[in-house]
């Protein structure tokens, strides 16, 4: 059994070590290709849009405060998934587990269905202004 947990820790911090080298290049090139755009509405005299309006930074704290609540759900349905393999056959055990992956695939529904929900009307309200 130490065996599979080392193996799944190698694996996990192989997947955290991609993640984490690749957010400097992708930063980089997203960063140049916004420079581009500055350079090009510059030269020709095309207003960049300014401030952020109120609404878009509304959507913008929703979807993050969404997108962490999903995070979290997926980390308590591994959790429970890993409790569940390393039961051992104990029926109190699998039956807590069960139940809390359960509760967190439904409220995992919920968090996509209120993203869905925030997205489409701020959808409505940008396109109304």
């Amino acid at each position: 059994m130490k065996f599979r947990a080392w193996h799944l820790l190698f694996l996990a911090l192989g997947i955290l070590s991609l993640v984490i080298f690749s957010y400097p290049i992708a930063r980089a090139s997203t960063s140049e290709a916004v420079g581009a755009l500055n350079n090009i509405t510059t030269e020709t005299g095309i207003a960049t849009g300014g401030e952020d309006k109120i609404y878009q930074i509304i959507g913008a704290i929703i979807n993050i405060v969404l997108g962490l609540l999903g995070l979290i759900t997926l980390i308590i349905i591994i959790y429970s998934g890993f409790e569940w393999m390393t039961a051992g056959g104990n029926t109190e055990k699998i039956d807590s587990a069960k139940n809390r992956m359960i509760a967190a695939v439904i409220g995992l529904a919920i968090i996509l269905g209120a993203a869905v929900l925030t997205n489409f009307v701020l959808d409505l309200v940008l396109q109304t202004i």
